[in-house]
């Protein structure tokens, strides 16, 4: 027998240690290589999250401000119904720009139903405004002459209507 040989059980041994090392070696790299690709994966998705949010926040701002214009076109209209009493196209203006308003509103309502009951308000306080509308239409056919205090007081009411919806929209 060979006096440096090693006897069987050393070698064994240290046949073990190197298979756990190695081993021990790839679960580390496997472990590293998952971690560095789950978070990479974890990233864009949180990324593609944030740009969706924000593609809808500025979608719903845009609507929210055609929303506002929609109303002063409204309001405009309404007040040219006061004063040019004669004049149908100051109707068919109002009727538009209420489509417009109906139409934005919905479309808000779709982008962002967390706001609801902000909106409802919103439609709520538009309906009293679309009542003082069938008033006025009924107003304008009559050979009434206009009076100066009744239309002061209808400009006062339309003006106090438009703020209270326009109050609501600032909050949203």
């Amino acid at each position: 027998k060979c006096k440096n040989a090693l006897p069987i059980n050393e070698v064994n041994q240290d046949m073990r240690i190197t298979t756990k090392c190695i081993g021990s070696s790839a679960i580390v790299l496997g472990l590293v290589a998952s971690t560095q690709i789950g978070g990479d994966l974890f990233i864009r998705q949180a990324e593609q999250k944030a740009q969706d949010t924000q593609a809808k926040n500025a979608q719903a701002l845009t609507t929210i401000l055609q929303i506002n214009l929609s109303l002063n076109n409204q309001v405009a209209a309404l007040k040219d119904m006061i004063l040019l009493r004669r004049d149908a196209s100051n109707l068919v203006k109002y009727q538009e720009a209420l489509s417009a308003f109906t139409r934005n509103l919905a479309e808000l309502k779709n982008l962002k139903p967390e706001i609801n009951s902000e909106l409802v308000k919103i439609s709520d306080r538009h309906s009293l405004l679309a009542n003082l509308v069938i008033e006025l239409a009924n107003q304008s056919n009559t050979d009434k002459p206009l009076e100066l205090a009744e239309s002061q007081q209808d400009f006062r009411v339309i003006n106090a209507f438009s703020r209270d919806i326009e109050l609501y929209l600032k909050l949203l």
